[in-house]
């Protein structure tokens, strides 16, 4: 976010961090899905899994897919220091550094499911680590022995804006496992970015006299469209437009996510 607009990633927890698993229900034996394909195998894909997270998360945050797709039409390495004159192309000076750019990620806590644990159905629960650090979401993961999924992700950040020290500023939430535990609704501040994103950066946004668009979901996408941005185009006037421009975001599915 900066003074001159909003780009977010929204990032599928399945498959993008954990591969999806089915578990027979008569042996208990859990089988995982190879990322990007149906087919289900008792071993976890390890290698296959980090790459997938490299191409799906980490790729994409930078980049938008080759060809470029009607959701995901810019990289944040798209909407800085282009060396087109802003004026001829504002999108890409968004996030230059005169524009003050600020990072912020919206994380859940490592989820419970044990309705005897002292955290169970918290919404500011204690003690709890981001669901992707280390220690975090419990194995098998592919990024075990390794740096953990929200370190690379942070450290990807740090290079398209090319600083090391880059702040980013973490908001943690903890799912509604009583009320709405997959957030099919798409109506609680404890799920996707709906609420914990967009609003809040709009809110922010106005505090600086700037007005966002509206933002609208996107009814043609699927989860398998991820990550999922969205842009947030700023009428840079002290008066809100006269009217609203639409942005594309797709907010389906019926997993949590990043």
């Amino acid at each position: 976010m900066s003074e001159k607009g909003a780009w977010a990633s929204h990032i599928w927890e399945q498959p993008v961090f954990h591969p999806e698993e089915e578990e027979d229900e008569n042996t208990g034996v859990i089988e995982y899905a190879m990322p990007g394909t149906e087919n289900y195998s008792p071993d976890f894909p390890f290698a296959q899994s980090l790459q997938y997270f490299q191409n799906q998360a980490l790729d994409k945050l930078r980049n938008t897919y080759d060809p470029p797709t009607d959701i995901h039409l810019y990289g944040l390495g798209q909407l800085q220091n282009s060396p087109t004159p802003e004026d001829q192309g504002w999108q890409g000076h968004l996030f230059d550094v005169d524009s003050n750019p600020q990072v912020f990620a919206f994380i859940p806590y490592v989820t419970i499911w044990n309705k005897h644990d002292p955290n169970y159905g918290l919404v500011d629960p204690t003690g709890l680590p981001a669901a992707w650090d280390k220690p975090g979401a419990p194995g098998p993961r592919a990024d075990q022995n390794g740096v953990s999924f929200n370190d690379q992700i942070e450290s990807t950040l740090q290079s398209i804006f090319g600083q090391t020290n880059l702040p980013i500023q973490r908001v943690l939430y903890a799912p509604d496992i009583d009320g709405d535990p997959l957030d099919e609704s798409f109506e609680t501040s404890r799920g996707r970015a709906k609420k914990n994103g967009i609003l809040w950066a709009r809110e922010r946004l106005t505090l600086q006299r700037r007005y966002a668009t509206q933002v609208l979901p996107n009814p043609g996408a699927s989860r398998n469209d991820s990550p999922v941005p969205f842009l947030l185009l700023l009428h840079q006037s002290p008066q809100p437009p006269p009217y609203l421009l639409l942005v594309y975001i797709t907010l389906q599915g019926t997993r949590k996510e990043y």
